[in-house]
């Protein structure tokens, strides 16, 4: 399993669909995408200034900006068809640490009790393809993980299997109810599952096989003589 890194996201599986949709979705630097990206900083050059000569270098300019967190709890989810989700994050005055854009299931209204910063979500443990973090939450709410989204993907809360969802077009979300939790992410390669099950049946079939054989040479001569 390979691990890739972009825009400080991680992907398993190497540079597959999954990283290479994330890359072209976080392609174009807007304020939304920065923000998704959780960038920290903008750096861009200094204008040329009169007289300057063309090949010059310029001086770096680095100005401070506001990314989002790697994860969060938002209090609100909103269900789009997956082709609208990009553009739904670019709606102005849209706010990703509020609303989480899924693609599934049913939408959830917020709660009075999320008022301020009542949730808190905390990264116990992060590896290649592996994922803990604990989380509390006043009312129902959305887990938000900006890493890349990928099928093999599986979760589970407080030891119990759950959803894990696409948010916001190309990330990971899990749907949390009110409550104090350990959210655990794992990934399981498609077809890895399947592979042992044929392989199983595979040698066991050779095992019954290897009994219906002689013994011995001894066994195949005794068959011989008497024939």
């Amino acid at each position: 399993m390979g691990l890739a890194m972009r825009f400080g996201l991680e992907s398993v599986g190497g540079y597959g669909p999954t990283l290479a949709t994330t890359v072209e979705y976080l392609g174009s630097l807007t304020p939304a995408t920065l923000r998704l990206s959780g960038a920290g900083a903008v750096v861009t050059s200094a204008p040329r200034e009169a007289g300057e000569k063309p090949h010059a270098p310029r001086r770096p300019v680095v100005q401070p900006f506001d990314g989002l967190p790697r994860a969060l709890l938002a209090p609100e989810a909103a269900v789009v068809r997956p082709e609208d989700a990009f553009r739904v994050l670019h709606w102005p005055g849209f706010d990703p640490t509020r609303v989480a854009v899924l693609e599934e299931g049913e939408p959830l209204a917020p709660d009075p009790r999320w008022a301020g910063s009542a949730g808190s979500v905390t990264l116990r443990e992060r590896r290649p393809g592996r994922v803990a973090l604990d989380a509390t939450l006043p009312a129902p709410g959305v887990l938000v993980l900006f890493d890349s989204y990928a099928k093999g993907w599986r979760a589970t809360v407080d030891g119990r299997s759950a959803d894990v969802e696409r948010a916001d077009g190309a990330f990971r979300a899990v749907r949390l109810a009110e409550g104090s939790h350990r959210v655990e992410l794992e990934y399981h390669p498609r077809g890895v599952r399947e592979g042992a099950a044929v392989a199983a049946a595979g040698l066991l079939g050779l095992l019954l096989a290897l009994r219906r054989l002689p013994a011995d040479r001894s066994d195949i001569l005794r068959g011989q003589n008497s024939a």
